[in-house]
C-alpha cells in the first residue's frame, strides 16, 4: 500500500485536514484517507512520499473509515526516542484453496515492502495439509511469519476424524507452524523487544440466524464445548492470560483476533442475522481494558474497515483478501490494498 513520509510523528489523538491539488485529505491515527480522484495519491508505490503539510485541530469523534470510497495512506513518522520501531505486514482471509495462484501475488508484494514480520490473521486454508509449505515459502522473503488460525483453519476435514478442533488449536497447528520455522499465535505472545503480539482466534456468540447446519457447525468439532459461546469463553480466557503476561513486560501490545472484536461498530454494515456470527464485543471489552494495547486487528469479515475505538482512540482494523473477485477483480490490485503495513 502507499506510504507517506512526514517530518514529525503526529499527535496520536489528532484528526487533521490538509489540502493537495485543491482536495481534502483526512488524517486519522497515522492514516490518511483520500478521495480516489487525487492522482498524486492514487499512483503511489510502496516507497513514494506524499509532499504536503498537515495541520488541523483535534476531534473527539473521528468516526468510521472504510477504504471503499477512498484510499488509505500510511503516515510514517519518527519513533519515540529509545523505542524500537516495529514494522508489521498484516492480512487475513487469504483462502488459498479458493484463490489458486494467489501465493505468488503475496510473495511479489512482500518483496517490495520490507517488514520485520508478516502476521497472517487466519483462514489460509480449510484444513492444514498445505500450511507448512506455504509458511516456508513466505519465510524465504520475510524474517518472521506469525500465524493465527481462523475458523476455516480449525476445520477437521484433513484429519479423517482422528483429531478435533481443540487439538488442532492447542497442539497440531502449533507443531506444524513451528516445524516450518514460523511462529504460532493463539497460546502465548510473540515478542519484538518490548513490543508484544498477542492473539487468539476468538469465536462468536451464535451461528448465523441460529442455524446449526453452517460449515463451522459441521466442520469444527468441539467435544468439550456445547455451543459457540462456550468456545468463545475458552478463547477469552486464553486472551486474558496473554494480555496479563504481555502487560507485565511490554511497552506496547498489538492484538489480533480472527473473529471481530468490536462487533457493535460493524452493525451499520452487517445484517442483523449475521452479526452474532462475526465475533463478539466481549473480545473488544477485554482488549480495551489493557492500556498498553496500541493497535488491534481482526479478520473473518470479508470487508475492509478502520475504526477508532473511543474514547481512547484505539485503532481497530479489518483487512482481508477474501474470496475470488469479492473485494476486487485484479488480485494484484486487491493485494496492494489488503496487505497492510502497520508501524508501532
Amino acid at each position: 500500500m502507499a506510504s507517506a513520509e512526514n517530518g514529525d510523528s503526529p499527535s496520536f489523538n489528532r484528526c487533521c485536514v490538509a489540502q493537495t491539488s485543491g482536495f481534502g485529505i483526512h488524517f486519522l491515527q497515522n492514516w490518511v484517507r483520500a478521495p480516489e480522484f487525487i492522482p498524486e495519491i492514487r499512483g503511489f508505490g510502496g516507497r513514494r512520499t506524499l509532499d504536503t503539510e498537515f495541520s488541523g485541530r483535534s476531534t473527539p469523534s473521528p468516526g468510521l473509515y472504510s477504504s471503499s470510497p477512498g484510499i488509505f495512506v500510511r503516515l510514517r513518522g519518527r519513533p519515540e526516542s529509545g523505542t524500537r520501531h516495529v514494522r508489521l505486514a498484516f492480512i487475513s482471509d487469504l483462502h488459498f484453496d479458493h484463490n489458486p495462484g494467489l501465493l505468488p501475488v503475496l510473495e511479489e508484494r512482500l518483496r517490495n515492502v520490507p517488514v520485520d514480520a508478516l502476521i497472517l490473521g487466519g483462514d489460509l486454508f480449510s484444513g492444514f495439509s498445505r500450511l507448512a509449505t506455504t509458511l516456508r515459502r513466505l519465510l524465504e522473503i520475510v524474517p518472521r511469519v506469525l500465524f493465527l488460525p481462523g475458523n476455516h483453519d480449525l476445520w477437521v476435514t484433513d484429519s479423517n476424524g482422528l483429531i478435533d478442533s481443540r487439538q488442532l488449536y492447542e497442539s497440531v497447528l502449533p507443531r506444524v507452524v513451528t516445524t516450518a520455522g514460523a511462529e504460532y499465535l493463539g497460546l502465548a505472545p510473540a515478542w519484538f523487544d518490548s513490543v508484544a503480539i498477542v492473539g487468539v482466534t476468538g469465536w462468536y456468540e451464535d451461528f448465523p440466524g441460529g442455524q446449526t447446519t453452517t460449515p463451522d457447525a459441521t466442520c469444527c468439532v468441539w467435544p468439550d464445548f456445547a455451543s459457540p459461546r462456550e468456545v468463545l469463553q475458552w478463547q477469552l480466557e486464553l486472551l486474558e492470560a496473554q494480555l496479563e503476561a504481555a502487560s507485565a513486560r511490554a511497552d506496547r501490545i498489538f492484538v489480533i483476533t480472527h473473529t471481530a472484536s468490536f462487533v457493535k461498530l460493524l452493525a451499520p454494515s452487517v445484517h442483523e442475522d449475521i452479526l452474532p456470527y462475526v465475533g463478539s464485543d466481549r473480545l473488544g471489552e477485554l482488549i480495551y481494558k489493557y492500556p498498553k494495547v496500541v493497535y488491534a486487528v481482526s479478520g473473518h469479515v470479508h470487508a475492509r474497515f478502520l475504526f477508532s475505538v473511543l474514547p481512547r482512540a484505539l485503532p481497530w482494523e479489518l483487512s482481508p483478501f477474501g474470496y475470488p473477485n469479492e473485494l476486487g477483480k485484479d488480485p494484484k490490485e486487491t493485494m496492494l490494498v489488503s496487505l497492510r503495513i502497520i508501524e508501532l
